[in-house]
């Protein structure tokens, strides 16, 4: 008996003759490329190579078909015993040395299956060649099916080719974007592809193409890409304006897929801020309404979402700086007047200041503080402090605030003249002033140990013992609680008649000089005359004390004389003078009459 040993679909298979060579004939048995695949169709001849090695002249090829069916080829002799002999046939590989099956009018559920081929040499060599009927491709579909195909920008979306399920061989599937071969994406399984949402897609053709034979056109599925995308807003720009002015901001964007497109507003620090449509609206615009403002733009996908973009705005409302009120200063004439401006800054908040005087325009004085030193009455008046800053347009912003000056001051005495009056009459003097700031003013009137109030001096029968000084004062209160004053001094002359000096009479020895005094009461100074009789002695000018001498007397100098004295006040007074001369004679008999 032979002892035949073969290795089939990875099993061995022997009979009883050969269980004592079993494991050395397996052990050197090679076995090559046993999962090769051959296609063919139906009706159809097909070769199936055998590629093993021999360089044997005569070597048996043999060949297994799937229903283990033996063909032998022995020198061009085939082995007719099988069915379907008639239609195999073997052909020497001459590259090879074994023999190629050949397999005529192809049949389905007869010719199908795996074959190996087997040469005879040492060790023995075996090959598998698994025959298929080729099942063309005749239908290919995209899951999902939709056309056009949505897909959400930035989202990911799988999308399934799907070939009839009995294609043989195994369809090769490439995907196609338009022209471009995107079957790189797909990694290692073809038949499926992620796609993710991007603009620049859209309304492109995405195709599935799927061939199992190179010798025919492939299938194809196409759909059309539907990406939807959000609006993209403009860039917008800071805006800053001035506050009270009106603030117009229109949002503008690219559309997005689909196209239609709503506006809203919204501010970033105020939930409660909304304003639709593409228009910012912001009438008579307030620092307080300074911020961020966010323009949202949004369309409408198909299934319910919503694409939105967004762009953010500063809104940089520029505003003046504002000075605190500024109070009325009373001041009195004469000191330093220091008055600073205070201001809460605007925005920009860089400020400046100056001082100006509301009736005179040449007046300015830069900075935030008012100096005026030993400042005057002329000085009154209202101040105004402007405080600026200067906007991004060059415009500037301001605020100003008015500030009374009111300087204190005095009355103003209007001079007086001295006052003559004759003794016995009544004297009224009227003080008068220019009034002060403030204007209500007192008087009085003072003179050492005397006051009267009021502006008016009276002194009725006046005598001479009020004659000298007066003063008149004149006040007025400032409203921090000193006073103002000023005062002007007033000579009071009492004018009176002269009265002369009465003195007993006087002797003078003959020979001797004599001078005859007499004083005169009076104001003002009095004229004198002396007379003997009617005669004219001598006349003196505005005198207080007159005089008369008489040098180297004689005895007939013994007279009474007259003074006359005048000042213009009342009538011209006279005294009589009485003068006695010792004469010589008479003085030697008195005096001989005392020493006896």
């Amino acid at each position: 008996m032979e002892c035949r040993i073969m290795l089939h679909f990875n099993t061995i298979r022997y009979n009883k003759y050969c269980l004592i060579w079993l494991v050395f004939i397996v052990s050197i048995k090679e076995v090559y490329n046993q999962n090769r695949t051959v296609y063919g169709y139906e009706g159809d001849t097909v070769i199936l190579i055998c590629p093993l090695s021999t360089s044997a002249e005569s070597v048996t090829t043999t060949w297994t078909d799937p229903p283990e069916n033996v063909v032998y080829f022995y020198n061009d002799i085939k082995n007719p015993s099988i069915d379907r002999g008639e239609r195999l046939f073997g052909i020497r590989n001459t590259a090879s040395g074994a023999y190629n099956l050949g397999i005529t009018n192809l049949t389905i559920g007869v010719d199908d299956g795996m074959f190996s081929c087997e040469v005879n040499t040492n060790p023995i060599q075996q090959y598998f060649v698994n025959f298929k009927f080729y099942v063309d491709i005749h239908n290919v579909t995209l899951i999902p099916s939709a056309n056009p195909l949505t897909i959400q920008e930035d989202t990911q979306l799988e999308v399934r080719c799907v070939v009839n399920s009995n294609a043989a061989p195994a369809p090769t599937i490439t995907w196609y974007l338009e022209s471009a071969n995107i079957t790189s994406i797909a990694v290692t399984n073809t038949t499926f592809i992620t796609l993710t949402g991007n603009r620049t897609n859209n309304n492109k053709t995405l195709q599935c193409r799927a061939t199992n034979n190179n010798n025919k056109p492939p299938k194809t599925a196409n759909t059309t890409l539907n990406v939807e995308y959000p609006p993209t807003i403009n860039t917008l720009a800071v805006q800053n304006k001035i506050e009270g002015r009106d603030l117009l901001v229109t949002c503008q964007a690219t559309s997005g897929n689909p196209s239609s497109t709503t506006f809203y507003w919204t501010k970033v620090d105020n939930q409660g801020f909304r304003q639709n449509g593409h228009t910012l609206h912001l009438y008579n615009i307030q620092r307080t309404n300074s911020g961020t403002y966010r323009c949202i733009a949004e369309n409408m996908y198909s299934y319910g979402d919503k694409g939105a973009d967004s762009q953010s705005m500063v809104v940089n409302v520029q505003y003046p700086p504002t000075i605190k009120t500024l109070s009325q200063q009373d001041i009195v004439e004469g000191r330093a007047l220091l008055v600073t401006c205070q201001a809460t800054p605007g925005n920009p908040n860089s400020t400046t200041f100056y001082w100006i005087k509301v009736v005179n325009p040449g007046f300015r004085q830069n900075g935030l503080s008012l100096q005026v030193p030993n400042i005057q009455r002329t000085s009154s008046g209202t101040y105004r402090c402007t405080a600026e800053n200067i906007y991004i347009n060059g415009e500037k912003g301001q605020d100003s605030q008015t500030m009374v000056v009111n300087v204190l001051y005095p009355p103003t005495l209007i001079t007086m003249s001295r006052r003559n009056i004759i003794e016995g009459r009544d004297l009224s003097v009227n003080c008068t002033a220019t009034p002060g700031n403030p204007t209500s003013t007192t008087f009085y009137w003072t003179n050492p140990g005397f006051r009267q109030n009021g502006s008016t001096l009276q002194l009725p029968n006046i005598q001479r013992t009020s004659s000298g000084t007066y003063r008149c004062t004149t006040e007025n209160n400032y409203n921090n609680g000193e006073k103002g004053t000023d005062s002007q001094s007033m000579i009071v002359n009492v004018q009176y008649s002269p009265t002369i000096e009465n003195r007993s009479l006087q002797t003078v020895n003959e020979s001797e000089s004599v001078t005859l005094t007499r004083n005169i009461v009076r104001n003002p100074l009095s004229n004198a005359s002396w007379y003997i009789g009617t005669q004219l002695l001598k006349t003196e000018s505005s005198v207080q004390t007159t005089t008369l001498t008489i040098e180297n007397t004689k005895c007939t100098d013994t007279n009474n004389y007259t003074v006359v004295a005048s000042n213009g006040v009342g009538n011209n007074v006279t005294r009589l003078v009485e003068l006695i001369v010792n004469c010589k004679f008479e003085y030697k008999r008195q005096q001989a009459l005392r020493q006896e």
